[in-house]
C-alpha cells in the first residue's frame, strides 16, 4: 500500500498497485466513489482518475469497460491475489521455478530466460523482458 499513495510513484503504477491489491480473483477492484481520486491525486482536483485509467487501459493493464468505481484489470497482464505456482503466466513471462524469497526464474516468449521479483509481476510493472521480439 505503500508504494501505492506514493505520490512520487506515477499514477499509472499507483493505479495498478492499488487496483491489485483490491482485486478479486477475476481482476475486478472495488473503490467508494472518489476513493480512486483521492488515492491517485490527493487534492489535486486538476487530475482524473479517468484520465489514469485510460492511459493504463491503452498500455494493456486495464479493461475499457473500467471506471474509477470498478477497476477491471486485464488478466493476461496482472495477476491479482494467491501465491503463484510453477507455469504461472505473467503477461509474456511464465514462472519456472522460485529462486529463493521473492525471485522466480522465468522465461519469456521470446525464449530469454531471467529473475524477476514476484512483485513486479503480479503487478504487471513487469511483463515480459524487455527484448521480446514476435516469432515470424
Amino acid at each position: 500500500m505503500a508504494i501505492g499513495t506514493n505520490q512520487n510513484t506515477t499514477p499509472v503504477i499507483r493505479l495498478l498497485m492499488l487496483a491489485t491489491e483490491r482485486s478479486d480473483r477475476a481482476g475486478l477492484a472495488i473503490f467508494e466513489p472518489g476513493k480512486l481520486q483521492e488515492l491517485l491525486h490527493g487534492d489535486d482536483s486538476r487530475k482524473s482518475a479517468e484520465h489514469v485509467l485510460h492511459i493504463a487501459t491503452a498500455i494493456g493493464y486495464t479493461l475499457s469497460d473500467s471506471s474509477a468505481e470498478e477497476v477491471r484489470l486485464d488478466l493476461a497482464m496482472v495477476q491479482p491475489e494467491g501465491w503463484p505456482e510453477v507455469g504461472a503466466k505473467y503477461g509474456l513471462l511464465t514462472l519456472t521455478h522460485c529462486v529463493g524469497g521473492d525471485k522466480w526464474l522465468c522465461k519469456c516468449a521470446c525464449g530469454s530466460v531471467r529473475t524477476y521479483m514476484l512483485p513486479y509481476l503480479v503487478s504487471g510493472i513487469t511483463r515480459d523482458c524487455g527484448q521480446h521480439r514476435p516469432k515470424v
